[in-house]
């Protein structure tokens, strides 16, 4: 579904409505329900590759890497393969991945769903968090109706393809 497809939400950023923009100057963060993350190199690694792609500054990526190193308790397996990290750990290197260069807009796909039950009450409060301290708008697509009630504003409900208001 484009941008475009959902004319009742303000897909905008400074009145500008993000479908006209170009992909690139979308600037949206995204957290994919597998993570997506590159296995050959380390957590720290795939952080560092966004913040390349996103062209920041070596001495901004430095301090926002020790900002979510902190936040997101990252540092005892930041230099672990991706391979070899946990589902917990992967969610947290996928988050800060997503956050590193201050996207306009972070879209989580199922974020939790690969997540131990028990993980996932924890891993909500830290989303939470990072995207009320960040200040980012964020769009989580989920079938958990425990994700919705932890992190939800704002709900709406896609049924056979119509969204419904709630």
């Amino acid at each position: 579904m484009g941008l475009d497809a959902c004319p009742d939400l303000e897909w905008t950023l400074h009145e500008i409505p993000l479908h006209t923009l170009s992909a690139a100057d979308r600037h949206i963060g995204v957290v994919f329900q597998s993570y997506e993350l590159f296995p050959h190199l380390t957590g720290f690694e795939n952080v560092e590759f966004a913040a390349r792609a996103r062209k920041m500054k070596s001495s901004d990526f430095q301090d926002r890497w020790k900002h979510f190193a902190e936040a997101l308790n990252l540092e005892s397996f930041a230099h672990r393969p991706a391979d070899k990290l946990s589902g917990g750990e992967k969610q947290r290197v996928a988050l800060a991945r997503a956050m590193i260069a201050r996207p306009r807009w972070l879209f989580l796909d199922e974020p939790f769903a690969n997540l131990d039950l028990e993980l996932r009450d924890s891993a909500r409060q830290l989303v939470k968090n990072l995207i009320k301290a960040e200040g980012t708008p964020a769009l989580l697509v989920t079938h958990d109706p425990q994700d919705l009630s932890s992190l939800a504003q704002l709900t709406h409900e896609i049924r056979n393809g119509t969204l419904l208001k709630k």
